[in-house]
């Protein structure tokens, strides 16, 4: 079984552009790292579509 990872795209996104703005409205701050958990499923993998041509 494969497993996939879902990660919280929303969060991130926010994120992302909020430090954006951030750095636009403050260009002295120093770059910032985040780290978003993701929320692994096991066995979640779909089957490969069947070869269409």
């Amino acid at each position: 079984d494969l497993s996939t990872v879902r990660q919280p795209v929303e969060r991130m996104t926010e994120a992302a552009v909020s430090m954006l703005i951030d750095r636009i409205e403050n260009p002295e701050l120093s770059a910032e790292k985040r780290v978003f958990s993701g929320e692994r499923i096991r066995g979640s993998s779909a089957e490969f579509a069947a070869d269409p041509g």
